[in-house]
């Protein structure tokens, strides 16, 4: 799954917690993303011109990433308790949380941790062998993009690389009054005080400041949505608009 040596889990960099990830493996190649795989089995309902079967997802395979205790030359240390209960706090977590390769950036991949085993010499030289569950069988490729609308009308381009309509998260501040409609392809808001920021989540049909107040009456309900493919984005209003995608794919 992962070549470099550098990676970001739970928003932390590794060199900020004096970990690498070390393989052992001594084939030429390595296993590259999260392994896809599925049961296609019969019904038990046979016809000599139309047999029917049925398909059904496999959980992901678990991930295993050994962590060594390096110096700033990345070379290996001898780990201390310390260390230990340090590293183990930062990656057992009671949700899944996002792991970021150094050889693939703009992929997130959402695991959780279920085994970590201490395997190292006697004075204490080796690595933490951590064991990880996959959220599921995707990558979800990041992307976000930001303008400023200033009563000018604008249009930009999404690719929507995944299998399905994407609904995104979209940032808005209004710049303008509270009578100023702001729009995002057929998504409108308005009553909103000049300065004030919502967070619009076309998955969940919220729409929240930042003081967490519900603005949901503010808006016409037809929530922004990003078709398979390219996706032109028009806007218009006097406002300031953020979209936040976190795209599932195959890799």
């Amino acid at each position: 799954m992962v070549i470099s040596k550098d990676f970001i889990l739970n928003n932390i960099t590794n060199t900020s917690k004096d970990v690498i990830i070390v393989s052992f493996e001594s084939d030429v190649l390595t296993s590259m993303g999260v392994p896809f795989s599925r049961n296609v089995s019969s019904s038990g309902e046979y016809s000599s011109s139309n047999p029917v079967f049925k398909k059904g997802e496999n959980e992901p395979d678990d991930i295993v990433l050994n962590f060594m205790y390096v110096n700033e030359h990345f070379v290996p240390q001898h780990w201390t308790e310390s260390k230990i209960i340090d590293i183990k706090e930062w990656i057992v977590t009671e949700d899944f949380i996002p792991f970021i390769s150094g050889d693939n950036p703009n992929y997130v991949t959402y695991m959780i941790c279920t085994k970590i085993e201490n395997k190292m010499t006697s004075d204490m030289l080796g690595v933490l062998e951590c064991t990880f569950k996959p959220f599921s069988h995707y990558k979800y490729k990041r992307y976000s993009k930001k303008t400023t609308l200033s009563g000018v009308n604008k249009t930009f381009t999404i690719n929507n690389p995944s299998m399905e309509v994407y609904k995104p998260i979209v940032i808005l501040t209004n710049l303008g009054n509270e009578s100023t409609v702001n729009k995002i392809q057929d998504f409108e808001i308005t009553g909103l005080a000049k300065g004030e920021t919502v967070i619009i989540d076309n998955l969940m049909k919220t729409v929240l400041n930042s003081n967490d107040e519900n603005k949901f009456s503010l808006c016409n309900r037809t929530w922004v949505e990003l078709a398979q493919g390219s996706n032109e984005i028009a806007m218009s209003g006097s406002c300031e608009i953020e979209i936040l995608c976190e795209f599932p794919v195959l890799l």
